[in-house]
């Protein structure tokens, strides 16, 4: 009841109320709904991060969800996951169903946390929509968002609040890659770089995507990286990261060396008689 709803955000009363910078998602007691997905090659340390969130997360008075990597879950269910031997059809088959299962544990997550939570929420997906990409041909992406109806930009831009990328051990931090300690991994150190690379490209178009690569000096500074990131999405008190962007002048896209898109954006300011101020973003291509 709303009386339950009430004396239950009455017991957090006595901790700071954080807001999330992004807020697009709310329960029913109108606490906000974070969801933030976690991408990258293999071995990149995803698990221990996820590990380290959650339990930070519910320290600071959020209630956090894992939504589990659908893959992982797949081997266990019985499903060939090695796409090195799959047909054409064998890849359209199962990255559809693949994605269908991600989908669906996403979307009911988000509706039990929204009807059930009374604290400020994370959603925490271990892998997202747009991962898929990186394991199937051009031909077999099309044909997949053809046959279920999907567009590329709503599964990489509306779907989640943030994307965090971990890039893997095989590309800066070699002697740590390791095929064992996940089942669903198979990839050697070259295609786990071509992965990463390929993961990178496809979710470069979402506005909140941060690259935590492995330039610190040991695993520890990566994660705690991660860790930052995060607690400043969320707005958490710690010390203060910038994003910057820049304005490249002349600018010549045939002097682009490394993966971009080209997208237009349509920014709209929206004020209230209040003088409150919000700011509808729209985002694609071929707009009118």
């Amino acid at each position: 009841s709303s009386e339950e709803k009430s004396q239950g955000n009455k017991k957090l009363s006595h901790k700071p109320r954080l807001e999330p910078k992004n807020r697009r998602r709310f329960s029913e007691s109108e606490d906000p709904i974070f969801k933030i997905c976690f991408t990258g090659g293999p071995c990149a340390g995803k698990t221990t991060a996820l590990s380290m969130l959650i339990n930070k997360v519910s320290q600071l008075g959020f209630r956090p969800f894992l939504i589990p990597e659908a893959a992982t879950l797949m081997l266990k269910a019985g499903y060939m996951i090695d796409n090195t031997e799959f047909t054409e059809m064998d890849a359209i088959q199962f990255q559809s169903t693949l994605m269908r299962i991600q989908i669906f544990m996403e979307d009911i997550t988000l509706e039990y946390s929204a009807q059930t939570s009374n604290k400020p929420v994370v959603l925490f997906c271990d892998r997202g929509l747009m991962d898929g990409k990186a394991y199937v041909s051009e031909g077999v992406w099309q044909a997949i968002l053809d046959e279920m109806g999907w567009n590329e930009m709503y599964l990489r831009d509306s779907r989640y609040d943030a994307v965090i990328h971990m890039v893997t051990a095989a590309d800066g931090a070699e002697k740590f890659y390791d095929l064992d300690t996940n089942e669903a991994r198979y990839e050697d150190i070259e295609r786990a770089k071509e992965v990463d690379k390929m993961l990178q490209k496809n979710w470069s178009g979402h506005s909140q995507l941060f690259l935590i690569d492995n330039s610190m000096k040991s695993f520890d500074d990566k994660i705690n990286k991660v860790e930052r990131t995060v607690m400043n999405l969320l707005g958490a008190p710690q010390t203060t990261i910038f994003n910057c962007k820049f304005l490249i002048y002349p600018f010549k896209v045939e002097n682009i060396e490394v993966p971009y898109e080209v997208f237009d954006v349509y920014e709209q300011y929206l004020v209230s008689p209040k003088g409150q101020q919000s700011k509808i973003i729209r985002k694609g291509t071929q707009m009118c």
